[in-house]
C-alpha cells in the first residue's frame, strides 16, 4: 500500500480553512488523498504563506502560496505558486487568485467563520460557474437596474478613492464595506445587480496580479470599472470591462464612463461580452505541484532553479518575455520620473526660500546701516549738548547714549548670525 502524502502548512492567517479550501482542492487533484501533519520534519511538502512568522525549517521541500501582490522570495521557499507570469527558472507557477473563486468540478468553498464574517468584506460570495464566464450574454443579466455606480472595498487605496470622487460628478456613487461607514456582511452579488457600474480597481498593480473583483462585477451584470495593467487581457476579455489604465488622465476615464452611462446600447455591448476568451485551466499548477514533489523526493535530480546558484532571493522577472519586461520597466521609469519631478519641485522651492531669506538679510543690513548713521548723528548732537550744559543735565543723557549703543550692538550681532 502506497504511503499517504503528508502535508504541513505554516505561516497562514487566522481562520485559514485548509484542507477544505482551494489549496486543499489543488492537492486532491494532484495526489488524491493526503494527510495533514503539524511537523515540518514529518511532512512530504510544506506550504507557507508570505506572512512569515517563522522561517521554514526545510527550504527545499517548501512551496510558498502567494496570492498577494508580492514577488517570490526563494530565500524563504524553494518553489512558489503566485500570480506572476514569470516561471523564475521553473520554480514558480502562475495560479491567480481569481481562479479560487470559480466553481471547479468537485470544489466547494468552505463556510466562512463567524470571526471572519465580522472582519472582512469578502468571502460571502458563491463560486462563479466555470462554464458561464466564457459565454456571451444576449440580454442584460439580472434584469433592470436603476442605480448608477457602486464601490465595495475594505482597503482605502488612493486610486479607488479618487475614482469614487470623480465619478460622483456624473451621479451618486454608493460606497459599502470597511472603507466606509457601511460594512457589508453579505454577498456582493446581492448588491451589485442594482447598479449599472461597479468600481472594481485592484488595490495595486503588477503584471499577472488579478483578483476576484472583476469576476464578481461581471457576474453581477455590471459594467466593470477596472484598474490593472494592460496584460490583464491575457486572462480576461478587454471588451468586457473599462480599464482605467487605458486613459491618460482620470478626467478622460470619467468622460468615457459618462458616454457609456448615457447610452443603453453601449452598456449592453459591454455587459453582453464573455469575461474570458479562453477557458482557464488548473493543469499547469497541478503538474507543477507533482513535479515539485518529484524533485523534493529526488533531490539529486537536476534542479529547476537557474537562480539558486547565483543566490538571487528575488530573481529578475520576465527575462523570457520581452513585452512584459518592457511594461515593468516602463512602470518603474514612471515611478522614477515622478520622484525626480518631486525632487526638482522641492529644489525650486528651496531656491525661492533662499532668495527670500537673502533679500531679508540685505534689507536688515540696510536698516542696520541706517540705524548706525542715525546713532552717529545722535552722539554728535549729545556731545554738543554735553559741552553746552552742566554735568547734572548731561549725565543722564550719557547713560541713555550707552544704552542706545548696546542696543545697536546686539542687533548687529544678531544680523551677523543670519
Amino acid at each position: 500500500m502506497a504511503d499517504v502524502m503528508k502535508i504541513c502548512t505554516i505561516n497562514f492567517w487566522e481562520g485559514f480553512t485548509f484542507p477544505d479550501d482551494f489549496l486543499g482542492y489543488l492537492l486532491r487533484q494532484s495526489f488524491g488523498h493526503f494527510e495533514t501533519v503539524d511537523s515540518e520534519d514529518e511532512a512530504d511538502i510544506v506550504f507557507t504563506s508570505i506572512f512569515v512568522t517563522s522561517r521554514p525549517a526545510f527550504l527545499r521541500k517548501t512551496i510558498a502560496v502567494i496570492w498577494e501582490n508580492h514577488r517570490p522570495n526563494f530565500d524563504l521557499a524553494h518553489y512558489s505558486i503566485s500570480s506572476d507570469f514569470g516561471d523564475y527558472g521553473g520554480r514558480n507557477v502562475r495560479c491567480p487568485l481569481w481562479h479560487s473563486h470559480l466553481q471547479w468540478p468537485g470544489f466547494e468553498y468552505p463556510a466562512m467563520t463567524h470571526e471572519a464574517q465580522d472582519r472582512y468584506n469578502h468571502g460571502f460570495e458563491p463560486l462563479i460557474p466555470l462554464e458561464n464566464i466564457g459565454r456571451e450574454r444576449s440580454v442584460r443579466a439580472n434584469g433592470a437596474r436603476n442605480r448608477f455606480c457602486v464601490f465595495v472595498a475594505g482597503n482605502p487605496e488612493m486610486n479607488r478613492l479618487l475614482a469614487v470622487e470623480a465619478l460622483s460628478s456624473i451621479e451618486k456613487v454608493d460606497v459599502y464595506g470597511n472603507v466606509s461607514a457601511r460594512p457589508l456582511r453579505q454577498s456582493k452579488l446581492e448588491i451589485l445587480p442594482l447598479y449599472n457600474f461597479n468600481i472594481c480597481f485592484e488595490n495595486s498593480m503588477f503584471p499577472g496580479y488579478y483578483t476576484e473583483k472583476i469576476l464578481h462585477a461581471w457576474a453581477s451584470g455590471c459594467v466593470p470599472l477596472y484598474f490593472a495593467d494592460r496584460f490583464f487581457s491575457k486572462d480576461f476579455n478587454p471588451s468586457a470591462a473599462i480599464n482605467r489604465a487605458d486613459f491618460v488622465t482620470l478626467d478622460d476615464f470619467v468622460k468615457h464612463v459618462q458616454r457609456i452611462n448615457d447610452s443603453h446600447d453601449a452598456q449592453t455591448e459591454i455587459v453582453s461580452q464573455a469575461l474570458v476568451l479562453q477557458k482557464p485551466s488548473l493543469d499547469p499548477v497541478i503538474n507543477f505541484i507533482r513535479n515539485a514533489y518529484d524533485k523534493i523526493k529526488n533531490p539529486h535530480t537536476k534542479s529547476y532553479s537557474t537562480s539558486q546558484s547565483l543566490n538571487l532571493p528575488n530573481p529578475i522577472p520576465f527575462a523570457h518575455d520581452p513585452d512584459i519586461a518592457l511594461e515593468v520597466l516602463r512602470t518603474k521609469l514612471a515611478e522614477v520620473t515622478a520622484q525626480r519631478d518631486r525632487v526638482e519641485s522641492d529644489r525650486e522651492r528651496l531656491r525661492s526660500d533662499l532668495a527670500a531669506l537673502t533679500a531679508d538679510r540685505q534689507r536688515l543690513q540696510s536698516e542696520v546701516e541706517a540705524l548706525t548713521a542715525e546713532r552717529a548723528r545722535a552722539l554728535a548732537d549729545l556731545e554738543r549738548l554735553f559741552r553746552s550744559r552742566s554735568w547734572r543735565v548731561t549725565a543722564p543723557l550719557r547713560a541713555l547714549t550707552r544704552m542706545a549703543s548696546r542696543g545697536v550692538l546686539r542687533l548687529r550681532r544678531t544680523l551677523t548670525g543670519l
